[in-house]
């Protein structure tokens, strides 16, 4: 007999007529909110035992797109749609039920998400938050580096994060997600006391979750203290499998530690043996914005370069995917990428696309993109003059295209690397990237 008793982790109903489906489910979730491999294997259990488990479906579906798996994305997202129906019609199949309003807005608003309708999805979230804060799974697509606010082009998206984080504080108490994703919500608006102390005890009540220790790496970066942060991820490492989500970002952190300390050596290792695309196993944003800043930054601080093979083997990768305009943040990388191998037809194509995203107003972000997008292969063109009025001009707009504080660095090490080769030293001093680099730097 189909019924809705079972509920989460977090007290909410889940529509299904098994414990043992509901069982892995629960596991799989805390999984994916940990960012620990093997949730999916979770999913699947779960819907072995019960297919019409609309929940465990979507579950699956935001697991994939996370990985940035588009086609099981939407055929997971699609299985759980069919079950869905909230009038209970009278003739329906073994495999539809009606679903609690909740789990039917859940649904409704990952397959937007999915979809591709941000804007949609945003709107909805918030509003579904408003009713059922403990909607985790849904929360948690609002959050993150490149979750649906940080892709919103909102320039005060940190702002409303931490708004909307600290309203749903209440709902939560000591739950180890909410307050690693409080922590960030903290860290990313510049509250460093208070993100510490949310950071640390999340991490105190659930030691392996990654997901909380790369919150850690973030205030790591942003306090100058890479060491430390060096010895959590290497905590972490001894059991964390390269199947897992972070796998990768994780080395990312590891490798600007080292390069504030001026080892090169170590940073080329890391990128070697954790980034490129030879071993990456990360999703495609995350492996080739982490791959194009890392090299890019190495060669801004120590002027040592990267190698024509490294840049040349990172942008056959991106070629080899077919890759198309996506979100800003990726597309400034990619532009980066494609001018410094020399492939100017590629990028005059991502440059043409989105061009149309903004006549089409899909460019969240605006037409800023496009000074980024220059200020940055002007100054590999060997045009600081052009880099620095670009950027100069942009600084405020470098928020709205996402990520987090230290990927947007990418950008202020730019600008000072500008001032440098112009010899702007007092410019150069009072630049604040700069500064935070030579506090912990032998460089």
């Amino acid at each position: 007999m189909e019924n809705v008793e079972f509920t989460d982790r977090y007290g909410l109903a889940l529509t299904t007529d098994s414990s043992g489906a509901v069982e892995h489910y629960v596991h799989g979730v805390d999984l994916l909110l940990s960012l620990q491999p093997g949730a999916d294997l979770e999913f699947d259990r779960a819907l072995v035992i019960d297919p019409a488990f609309a929940m465990a479906h979507a579950a699956l579906a935001r697991f994939h797109q996370s990985w940035g798996r588009s086609a099981q994305a939407r055929a997971a997202i699609a299985a759980a749609r069919a079950i869905g129906s909230v009038d209970g019609i009278a003739n329906k199949t073994a495999r539809q039920r009606k679903l609690t309003r909740r789990e039917q807005q859940h649904i409704d608003i990952l397959g937007a998400a999915i979809d591709g309708d941000m804007v949609q999805a945003l709107r909805r979230l918030l509003e579904h938050l408003d009713e059922f804060p403990r909607d985790a799974l849904a929360f948690g697509m609002a959050l993150g580096a490149f979750g649906l606010l940080a892709f919103s082009g909102r320039p005060d998206h940190d702002g409303v994060r931490l708004g909307l984080s600290e309203r749903m504080a209440s709902a939560y108490g000591d739950d180890w997600w909410f307050l690693a994703s409080l922590a960030w919500a903290h860290i990313e608006a510049g509250s460093l006391v208070a993100g510490e102390r949310y950071i640390e005890r999340s991490l105190a009540l659930k030691a392996d979750n990654a997901n909380a220790i790369h919150v850690f790496a973030h205030l790591a970066y942003e306090q100058n203290r890479a060491s430390e942060s060096i010895t959590r991820i290497d905590s972490l490492s001894s059991h964390y499998s390269n199947s897992a989500l972070l796998h990768n970002h994780l080395r990312w952190h590891c490798a600007l530690g080292a390069l504030s300390a001026g080892r090169v050596d170590t940073v080329l290792t890391i990128y070697d043996r954790f980034l490129s695309p030879a071993v990456a196993t990360a999703p495609l944003i995350t492996a080739v914005t982490d791959a194009v800043s890392l090299l890019w930054r190495m060669q801004l601080l120590t002027g040592q370069s990267a190698g024509s093979e490294r840049w040349r083997a990172l942008a056959d990768f991106v070629l080899s995917r077919g890759y198309q305009s996506s979100v800003a943040f990726l597309d400034v990388h990619v532009a980066l990428l494609y001018h410094l191998a020399g492939e100017r037809e590629a990028l005059e194509k991502l440059l043409a696309q989105l061009r149309t995203a903004l006549e089409s107003d899909r460019l969240p972000a605006g037409s800023a993109v496009f000074a980024l997008c220059t200020s940055l292969t002007a100054f590999a063109q060997s045009h600081p003059e052009q880099s620095i009025a670009l950027l100069e001009a942009n600084l405020g707009n470098v928020v709205r295209i996402g990520g987090s504080g230290a990927q947007r660095d990418i950008f202020e090490e730019t600008l000072a690397a500008a001032y440098r080769q112009t010899a702007n030293n007092q410019a150069w001093a009072r630049n604040k990237v700069w500064q935070k680099v030579r506090a912990n730097s032998a460089i």
